[in-house]
């Protein structure tokens, strides 16, 4: 069933397959798996909801992580959770981000980050400087992932983030939450442990304007079988994200 993806005010609303609202309480986690037996080795609750979701085969969910560094005075940069749906079938193509930026005026804001920051940032090419990693979802990952964006736009819309007066540990604990919703059903992910103990050297080594930067970049390493290339993506996506970086 059609219903509108009511997305925070920088993002338009489209028409979507069973899109929970940003802003609105998660939906009920459900799951489909690609793999025959995968289910056995996931969760109950994964596994229970791989028999009860009503999706479309013909959809597809991403999660794209893309971070830039030397960009802000404090040498850190933009980084967001970009998640992407498509129904190549249906000709529909939804997208959606929550991270951390700068305004036109050169202030951080964290929230929804409208689309003329957020396609630059997974579509340019990666150097020395950027880093993105695309891992495509089960309808399971996905909603569990904007469960988790669709809470931290909400705090922000509303003025009650967890970290007053500091955005960027917000933004930190956004990509935290994000990246472990996308991993609870999804075992074959390899988290990095961003919780500024002893072992975390991402926190304890650097300084924090750059740890959406090196935590992104450590996820691509450990993830790059999971990074989808390309040829893999969708046609709809992938010229989304072409047309926006300028054909690179």
């Amino acid at each position: 069933m059609r219903r509108l993806f009511l997305a925070a005010r920088a993002l338009v609303p489209i028409l979507w397959l069973g899109a929970a609202p940003f802003g609105a309480a998660p939906a009920q986690h459900h799951e489909h798996h690609d793999h025959a037996g995968a289910a056995v080795d996931l969760p109950d609750e994964c596994a229970a909801a791989a028999h009860g979701r009503d999706a479309s085969p013909n959809v597809r969910h991403f999660m794209i992580l893309a971070a830039r560094r030397g960009v802000f005075y404090d040498g850190g940069g933009p980084s967001a959770v970009v998640l992407i749906a498509v129904d190549e079938t249906a000709g529909e193509t939804l997208t959606g981000a929550v991270g951390l930026y700068a305004d036109e005026a050169g202030g951080f804001r964290f929230g929804a980050v409208p689309r003329a920051v957020y396609d630059p940032l997974v579509g340019a090419p990666e150097d020395g400087d950027s880093v993105m990693l695309r891992l495509e979802l089960s309808p399971a990952q996905y909603d569990d992932v904007l469960g988790v964006l669709s809470t931290w736009e909400r705090r922000a819309r509303e003025g009650a983030l967890l970290y007053r007066g500091d955005l960027l540990m917000n933004q930190i604990l956004m990509l935290k939450q994000a990246t472990e919703a996308a991993a609870r059903c999804g075992r074959e992910i390899d988290l990095y442990a961003l919780d500024w103990g002893i072992e975390d050297r991402i926190s304890e080594d650097n300084p924090r304007s750059l740890v959406p930067f090196l935590f992104f970049a450590e996820l691509k390493a450990r993830n790059e079988r999971l990074h989808v290339l390309d040829e893999r993506m969708p046609r709809a996506a992938l010229s989304l994200l072409v047309s926006s970086s300028g054909g690179q």
